[in-house]
């Protein structure tokens, strides 16, 4: 069977020849019986062309739906990572262990990079303050720098040492 956008040529070069000739009797219920039967091609096509889309459709939202679970599943995953990995660093800190050797590898208990918590933004001086749209925000990164680089006290904040555990 044609393509499709085949049957639409033949279509409109039939249609255009019976409206510029002056086509015989004959030939025009020739003409028109192909022209029924290049209609009926389309329709035929069309619709199949309609069965495949609605098919697709379908499968696209499946894939979706299981796209959506498999997310949920890999956030409940990354959940109980996080809870089993907060769970051995308490364990360790208070058994006064820094390091772990396993069978799988070596736990280590290390320090994170000193990060900055807020305790009241409106003690924090404006020099650290920037207005992205369309709150006013504390740039932590400035206030961390001034305080490792001069050991300026900044009020309004506090700095937080924390630890995370690593295994090699």
């Amino acid at each position: 069977m044609p393509k499709l956008y085949e049957l639409t040529n033949d279509f409109n070069t039939v249609f255009n020849f019976l409206e510029q000739e002056n086509v015989g009797t004959e030939v025009l219920e020739t003409l028109e019986k192909y022209l029924q039967g290049i209609e009926t091609d389309v329709e035929t096509k069309i619709e199949n062309i309609t069965k495949m889309i609605l098919t697709f459709q379908a499968q696209a939202e499946a894939y979706k739906a299981e796209s959506d679970r498999l997310s949920n599943n890999a956030k409940s995953m990354d959940n109980k990572i996080h809870g089993l990995k907060e769970y051995v660093l308490t364990n360790m800190q208070q058994l006064g262990k820094d390091k772990i050797q396993t069978t799988v590898g070596s736990v280590r208990r290390q320090r994170s990079p000193l990060s900055v918590q807020i305790l009241s933004q409106n003690s924090v001086p404006d020099k650290y303050k920037y207005t992205p749209d369309p709150v006013e925000q504390v740039d932590r990164r400035a206030i961390l720098k001034d305080f490792t680089e001069n050991g300026e006290v900044i009020p309004g904040v506090e700095f937080v040492q924390n630890y995370h555990m690593r295994i090699y």
